[in-house]
């Protein structure tokens, strides 16, 4: 099994013990040879060709422990959180031991439509109210859902929207432009597969509504039938960091939530996987390590291709 590093091939750390024992081996075998070519007692001879052996073989186990890498054995994966922290600029390894099933969020997660839902938001505000708006003017909306998404900009410009008919014309104008533009995350699509080979149930849990979602995983090949269960922000009144989201992704997969792993990028998506009791893998899409750590993830990773999924040790891959 070969983990990647992002700086090359993993360099290995010699520990002073390691280097002890080597000596100790070698030493113990030179004698335990000199004892048998001068006659020496058999007695003696038996005892330091086995301590050469005893302490080659620590040193060549301590030798394949990777340090400064992420471990493929993942001892410390029997932690309460079953996650191992790995450094963020190496790939991190996810243990998905006692796990029935992972839930994703969509933007941020598996794609990035952030910049074309206000690209079709700026057209509608233009071609039905002759108002210019600033793609930053939708920043403190996004993972809201679409209503208050375009609702708050309005509200600044003081517009009365007519809602239903204009998040309408918004999606018409959305899935035009994400056609051949729309990519999924690095990672993404290998992730989700991996975990569905693996016997694991897989769930998206997105506030955006039903034809944002359809729209966004049919154009990144991982269609809504890729997943055992779908969770729209129309289907649950309360909005992260409520739990609701994801307690619902956990009911529809079958799963209790403690088994679960929510895949989440931002701070209150965080905060809601922990309020309902799943596990949490933060993605550095959006926001940073320490911003995730602190709304309680229990790992962190740039994305999903530095992300390495493990069951029973093995690699998911």
């Amino acid at each position: 099994m070969r983990l990647r590093s992002l700086d090359g091939p993993s360099k290995r750390a010699r520990s002073p013990v390691q280097i002890i024992r080597v000596a100790l081996a070698v030493g113990f075998g030179c004698y335990a040879v000199y004892l048998f070519i001068t006659g020496g007692r058999p007695v003696f001879t038996a005892v330091c060709l086995l301590l050469a052996v005893y302490n080659g073989i620590v040193a060549l186990t301590a030798a394949r422990s990777p340090v400064g890498t992420v471990s493929s054995r993942l001892e410390d994966a029997a932690s309460p959180t079953g996650l191992r922290i790995g450094a963020v600029s190496r790939p991190t390894a996810v243990c998905l031991d006692e796990l029935d099933g992972v839930i994703f969020d969509m933007d941020g997660v598996l794609c990035d439509s952030e910049p074309f839902i206000a690209e079709a938001a700026i057209r509608m505000f233009a071609e039905r109210y002759g108002s210019t708006v600033r793609p930053e003017e939708f920043a403190p909306f996004v993972g809201t859902g679409e209503d208050r998404y375009l609702g708050g900009v309005a509200e600044r410009h003081g517009i009365a929207l007519n809602l239903p008919s204009d998040k309408h014309r918004t999606y018409e104008i959305y899935l035009e432009i994400i056609r051949g533009r729309l990519k999924p995350l690095p990672g993404a699509v290998a992730f989700v597969r991996d975990c569905r080979a693996s016997g694991l149930k897989v769930a998206v849990a997105t506030s955006a509504d039903a034809v944002k979602l359809e729209g966004n995983l049919r154009e990144i090949g991982l269609p809504v039938s890729s997943f055992d269960a779908v969770v729209c922000g129309d289907e649950v009144a309360a909005k992260k960091p409520a739990p609701d989201i994801f307690l619902v992704a956990a009911r529809k997969m079958g799963c209790a939530p403690g088994r679960c792993l929510v895949v989440e990028d931002a701070p209150n998506g965080v905060r809601a996987a922990k309020a309902a009791g799943c596990r949490c893998l933060g993605i550095m899409s959006s926001f940073g390590e320490e911003a995730l750590e602190n709304a309680g993830a229990d790992a962190v990773a740039p994305d999903l291709e530095r992300a390495r999924a493990f069951r029973d040790g093995v690699e998911l891959v």
